[in-house]
């Protein structure tokens, strides 16, 4: 299901963040783990487990380059 756009056309937050992601790396489910996993796109670098680590990392990320402020 799509979210709808903001007025005038802008993306929601949501959207510019998942955007963001697909761009930059592939996730995937270990369905033997039962875990997240990730790497960079277009890189043959193995899958590694999305930690908590990772995920403040990749909040960072989207801080410092896109100017979009998650929340904790």
């Amino acid at each position: 299901m799509k979210e709808k756009d903001d007025i005038g056309g802008r993306k929601s937050k949501n959207e510019q963040i998942e955007g963001y992601l697909q761009e930059r790396y592939d996730f995937r489910f270990n369905t033997v783990k039962s875990k997240p996993e990730f790497r960079p796109r277009n890189e043959n670098h193995p899958f590694s487990p999305v930690t908590k680590f990772d995920l403040n990392s990749l909040k960072r990320e989207m801080d410092r380059t896109i100017g979009i402020s998650t929340s904790s």
